[in-house]
């Protein structure tokens, strides 16, 4: 009988499939046994896009859903009875609020209006493969694709969206190389506790205790000039572009920072020049919807004290009820203007 004789090519080949066999293995364990919170988020993301609309719909990333109390923006006495809607998301950017948009008013659940407060440097960021990993339907992906020309992105994506090691890389790289247990909230394999996450955990709008420095603060991000990714300024655009259409009225406000983050950003002109890219294409986009759009910046970004953030970015319980009374104090009387043109038309 003849026998079988290995080199050590084949074993290098044999080595190449049985660890890409354990890999495959591994991943489809993972998927099927621990939680999925991506898969969650999608599911409540999609019920919400769809529920019945509000008619002020709050929209950004994790700086608006730390930074905006829509229960209190309903119990100012000045809402007059109207409803509000939460649609943000960490990790997301401009491709997000486009294609919920875009959801929305094909299946004719359209806001009156929409309070959009994205962090300025998601533009710097490519939101993309987040988007394709947990939010997208293949329908968006095409768009995308066919829109953006952003291939290598949208790859990656699609390998998150299968993958579960690579869909919660961050996290469990944090896990691994921090042991930050917090982690295990976000993962789905523990409840939220004061010794977890604090910041979610806490609703109490009390002032916090955090001095920042210039060691909380990451040079890749707040060390650099404002700057937009095409991706990002391409969905900008068609955002804009849809809500003018459709003539729902989108005030764009800039989000509070810590004094540690304004002297880091003063040094580039980084809020005139985020200030003037909103304005010109809030300018731009208008044309198209008629006398009746409005689309204004609301405030340039004031500076808070620390003890109103949970880090460099996001407010705490104590910073977001003083942010969202602010914000009230100006978009109510816009609002009640912008009534009073529609009942003139």
């Amino acid at each position: 009988m003849r026998s079988f004789t290995f080199s050590s090519k084949d074993h290098r080949i044999l080595a190449f499939l049985l660890a890409t066999a354990l890999f495959v293995s591994l991943e489809l364990t993972l998927s099927r046994v621990l939680p999925n919170p991506a898969r969650d988020e999608l599911q409540r993301y999609r019920a919400k896009v769809l529920a019945t609309p509000s008619a002020i719909q709050v929209m950004g990333d994790s700086a608006a859903y730390f930074g905006v109390s829509c229960e209190a923006l309903a119990a100012s006495p000045a809402s007059e009875g109207k409803s509000y809607a939460m649609l943000a998301a960490a990790g997301t950017g401009p491709l997000f609020a486009y294609f919920v948009l875009k959801k929305q008013i094909e299946n004719g659940v359209v806001p009156e209006v929409i309070v959009y407060l994205p962090s300025p440097h998601t533009f710097a960021s490519s939101r993309l493969p987040k988007f394709v990993a947990c939010y997208a339907t293949w329908k968006e992906v095409w768009t995308t694709a066919c829109g953006t020309r952003e291939l290598s992105d949208i790859t990656y994506g699609l390998l998150c969206r299968g993958s579960y090691s690579l869909r919660y890389r961050e996290e469990l790289a944090s896990l691994i190389r921090d042991r930050d247990r917090g982690v295990l909230v976000r993962l789905g394999l523990a409840t939220v506790s004061a010794n977890t996450d604090p910041g979610m955990a806490s609703s109490k709008e009390e002032p916090g205790k955090k001095v920042f420095t210039s060691k909380d603060i990451s040079p890749s991000t707040y060390g650099k000039p404002f700057s937009v990714l095409p991706v990002n300024l391409w969905a900008s655009r068609r955002f804009l572009e849809l809500a003018a259409e459709n003539r729902i009225p989108v005030f764009w406000s800039l989000m509070p920072v810590p004094e540690i983050v304004r002297e880091s950003r003063a040094g580039f002109d980084f809020d005139q020049t985020y200030e003037a890219y909103v304005t010109s294409l809030c300018t731009g986009c208008s044309a198209a919807g008629g006398t009746l759009n409005l689309f204004a910046v609301l405030q340039r970004p004031p500076v808070y004290g620390d003890d109103h953030f949970l880090d460099p970015t996001h407010l705490n319980p104590y910073g977001r009820k003083r942010f969202t009374m602010e914000l009230a104090d100006q978009l109510f009387p816009v609002l009640n203007h912008l009534g009073g043109r529609v009942a003139a038309e």
